[in-house]
């Protein structure tokens, strides 16, 4: 493991990455570490990262393998995208009720948690496309590679002898 630290004038954090191993795939989850966190992905007990191993532990050695890794991707793109839709949800509903300007009377507490929220909600979107272009990863290698998934039998010439 490679230890990275930053040192910048606010303190600077240590984060752990690990390096791929030959063949460009690597043995473990890439984990980095901030001070304070527990090591999980967003306080969810490390749940995306455990999908994402299971992501990496697929090996690609035909088409099954590679159903079975656009179905797990679909299906962490679409979780991905959920989670993220409530998170925004959240923050702007958490941040709307913070005091403002008193003049304003929360005007500017609630356009400010809207744009915010807006990073999140965007954020959800890409990861709907995560969903969506693991289908089409599919649907694309089943349309390229259709002859030598089903390739065709062989008919022998038939030698017509008499004419």
């Amino acid at each position: 493991m490679v230890t990275l630290a930053s040192s910048t004038s606010t303190g600077g954090g240590a984060s752990t990455h690990q390096r791929g191993a030959p063949g460009g795939r690597r043995e473990g989850p890439a984990v980095r570490t901030y001070p304070g966190s527990t090591g999980g992905a967003g306080g969810t007990g490390g749940r995306s990262g455990r999908r994402v191993t299971e992501l990496e532990r697929i090996e690609f050695t035909g088409a099954a393998s590679i159903t079975e890794y656009s179905r797990a991707l679909r299906a962490l793109g679409r979780d991905l995208a959920a989670e993220l839709l409530q998170a925004a949800d959240e923050v702007e509903a958490v941040l709307s009720r913070q005091k403002g300007h008193p003049l304003l009377m929360g005007l500017d507490c609630r356009v400010k948690a809207r744009r915010t929220a807006a990073r999140l909600k965007r954020a959800a979107e890409a990861a709907g496309g995560i969903a969506t272009e693991a289908v089409k990863f599919n649907t694309e290698f089943r349309t390229q590679f259709a002859d030598v998934l089903n390739p065709q039998p062989r008919r022998r010439p038939q030698f017509n002898w008499e004419g």
